[in-house]
């Protein structure tokens, strides 16, 4: 409840709650087996096993948690502010891209190409953001 638990809180829960609510082990405790299908019990049991896959895997957890986080910061009414990430955390690999000023007489494809830096980091929503380096550069001239 708390998203602090660590797995093994977690195993240990799911394994109670899904004893407790299978359907067969319902059927039993009231002396039922004919094999009839109780929806709610199965529902619940459903439920549990749903929550146990999501739980029990990290990066479905991971975003899960970060799900939960902005869900109650927006039914709390608190603002959602942007996150402040520094350049040195964003990911940086070399690519090619398109030239802007592209020669409108140029027949070679490898001419309209220049090599930039792209940086890269990892949303809260679980999506890339990613700025180029030529952009860096124009927000550093506009800003001065």
């Amino acid at each position: 409840e708390d998203g602090e638990a660590d797995l093994d809180t977690i195993k240990k829960a799911h394994r109670k709650l899904a004893l407790r609510y299978h359907p067969d082990k319902q059927r039993q405790a009231a002396g039922n087996e004919d094999g009839g299908e109780d929806d709610a019990l199965t529902s619940i049991f459903t439920k549990i096993q749903a929550a146990w896959e999501c739980l029990s895997d990290q990066e479905k957890r991971i975003k899960y948690d970060d799900s939960l986080t902005r869900l109650r910061e927006r039914s709390a009414g608190d603002v959602i502010k942007a996150q402040v990430v520094k350049l040195s955390e964003m990911q940086c690999e070399v690519c090619d891209v398109e030239d802007d000023e592209e020669d409108v007489g140029s027949v070679d494809d490898r001419q309209k190409l220049k090599t930039q830096k792209l940086y890269s980091y990892m949303c809260r929503c679980g999506d890339y953001f990613e700025v180029l380096e030529e952009e860096l550069k124009s927000e550093s001239v506009d800003q001065s």
